[in-house]
């Protein structure tokens, strides 16, 4: 197992714990506000990264990066970034796609269904159901 994917995980479980209590609002007047979801998606990442960095800390092992996690770790990072330049659902949407052309290898047809699917099922279900308030980006 590798440390920094927890790691990772622990850090980008901390910025969403912190986006859903400070920009977004846990507890609106009729109920739960656009902010209870991320909250806790992201305490469930941090108590997920702490249960698997302390397996690690007890295995005592020690393994390099590998090149799929370095990948990995790389395009979440990139996708993050994009959230506030388009948007959550676009980049979402444009990582789907670009995750199964460039590294699963499937095919451009598949690789666009799934992403286009991706960003209408994330825009029907938080936007127009939830109306849950996303970041837009240059959308907004």
């Amino acid at each position: 197992m590798n440390k920094a994917a927890p790691l990772i995980c622990l850090a980008v479980g901390s910025y969403w714990i912190f986006l859903g209590v400070t920009k977004y609002q846990l507890w609106v007047t009729n109920g739960p506000g656009g902010g209870l979801f991320p909250a806790i998606a992201g305490i469930l990442m941090v108590l997920c990264s702490i249960i698997l960095l302390r397996r690690f800390m007890k295995s005592g092992e020690t393994t390099r990066m590998q090149t799929k996690t370095i990948l990995l770790i790389a395009a979440t990072i990139v996708t993050v970034l994009a959230v506030n330049i388009i948007g959550i659902i676009p980049a979402l949407g444009l990582f789907m796609i670009l995750w199964l052309k460039l590294y699963n290898k499937s095919s451009l047809k598949l690789s666009l269904g799934v992403g286009v699917g991706t960003a209408l099922t994330l825009y029907l279900i938080f936007d127009v159901f939830l109306k849950v308030p996303l970041p837009m980006g240059l959308f907004a």
